[in-house]
């Protein structure tokens, strides 16, 4: 095969994966073996691997990056939470996440609201249209740029060989691009959280002092 071959199954195994619409989400609570069948249902694994295991999912409650279930039960905001936490998890570590999602999952006095997350993830899948949109036609923009590299190499199989490799390069590139680009911003959001929580003490402090 070649490279337009190759993307083009890596993008039909794409399509595949594809988040659930906020009008598909169940809106009864579910069992943790419901839930890790409703994310294989969308996210569909090879090798009898699965999206989410167990362990995974206790963990992320132990955590708090999800809220603990009620009667063993996953409300919607657990399913919400799962299908955004399923794109940052080979990327992100836990703490980063639950940085990320804090303030989609927040009211504006502070506290978890499960509406938030249901206003927040409508948002979120609107967008994600049109950012998959670009991805493939960046994507093919990379497959066309590099199938017509290395004509010297007279060697065909060879010559498609390095085509491959030049291209999962570029793909590497641009997941390393990313990861980067969202590390760092969280880096430099928490800081300036950081720094405001710590002036707003120092002002509570003074204002006790004078009084």
């Amino acid at each position: 095969m070649n490279n337009e071959e190759f993307m083009n199954k890596a993008l039909a195994r794409i399509e595949k994966n594809q988040a659930i619409a906020p009008d598909e989400v169940p809106d009864i609570p579910l069992y943790m073996d419901q839930v890790l069948t409703l994310m294989d249902r969308y996210f569909p694994q090879e090798n009898n691997e699965h999206a989410f295991t167990k362990t995974m999912i206790n963990n992320y409650v132990k955590s708090g990056l999800l809220p603990a279930p009620v009667r063993k039960k996953y409300s919607q905001e657990h399913i919400y939470k799962l299908f955004i936490i399923y794109y940052m998890k080979s990327i992100l570590k836990i703490d980063e996440i639950d940085t990320v999602l804090a303030p989609a999952a927040t009211g504006a006095g502070g506290k978890r609201e499960e509406k938030e997350i249901l206003k927040f993830y409508d948002q979120l899948h609107q967008l994600a249209g049109k950012h998959y949109e670009n991805f493939t036609e960046s994507i093919r923009e990379s497959c066309a740029q590099t199938g017509g590299v290395f004509e010297d190499v007279a060697d065909e199989e060879r010559r498609r060989d390095m085509q491959f490799s030049l291209f999962i390069s570029l793909l590497s590139l641009d997941a390393w691009l990313s990861k980067t680009a969202a590390e760092t911003m969280i880096r430099e959001y928490r800081a300036q959280k950081q720094a405001a929580k710590k002036k707003a003490s120092g002002r509570s402090a003074k204002a006790r002092s004078k009084g």
